[in-house]
């Protein structure tokens, strides 16, 4: 019976579904944003509750004395880094003023660095053998060839031809006279 009534009023059952399906639609919506907002917020509650813990762990940590005196090593060495930059700047003027000579300056960073175990105070090192191994290069443990260090600054492979700039204004080639003539006579019997 029904059969019939869908075949006897098909501008019933399309009008039934139509309406139906706008009665529909705002309900799957409203499931959907819902659905939505719950991942949103299960999303923003995890990143909380991970970034809650990890700076839990780290505050825990910080307070263990292991870290603390890890941290005042830390403080001292950039403290080290400060004083050594002080010292420094003090020998350097007093070379500049001529209160110390270059030797005496010298001797005095290395007394400073080992009166108050400043390292950056003390001067490089530099090995005969690193220095052969800067400028010449030389071979690692294996045998193989080492490039040097220090490489030559681009530049011209052979000097500058002429004068150094403001040393002669002079033109170079100076063509008198007599020799414009036979330039001017090989062009005449050229043509």
């Amino acid at each position: 019976m029904g059969y019939l009534t869908v075949n006897s009023n098909p501008d019933i059952v399309k009008y039934g579904v139509g309406i139906s399906g706008f009665v529909m639609l705002p309900i799957v919506m409203f499931i959907a944003i819902k659905a939505v907002m719950w991942f949103v917020r299960e999303v923003v509650s995890t990143y909380r509750s991970i970034k809650r813990r990890v700076l839990s762990a780290y505050g825990w940590l910080m307070r263990r004395p292991t870290m603390k005196r890890m941290k005042g090593k830390f403080m001292a060495k950039w403290k080290n880094g400060y004083m050594a930059d002080r010292f420094e700047d003090a020998i350097f003027q007093a070379q500049m003023d001529g209160i110390l000579s270059d030797q005496e300056g010298k001797i005095l960073r290395k007394k400073t660095a080992v009166a108050t175990g400043i390292s950056d105070l003390a001067p490089r090192f530099w090995s005969k053998q690193y220095l052969i191994r800067y400028f010449k290069g030389g071979k690692d443990k294996k045998g193989n060839d080492l490039p040097p260090i220090y490489q030559k600054l681009a530049g011209p492979a052979k000097s500058i031809p002429g004068p150094k700039p403001g040393e002669n204004n002079q033109p170079t080639n100076v063509v008198n006279s007599a020799m414009l003539d036979k330039i001017r006579a090989k062009k005449a019997q050229a043509a």
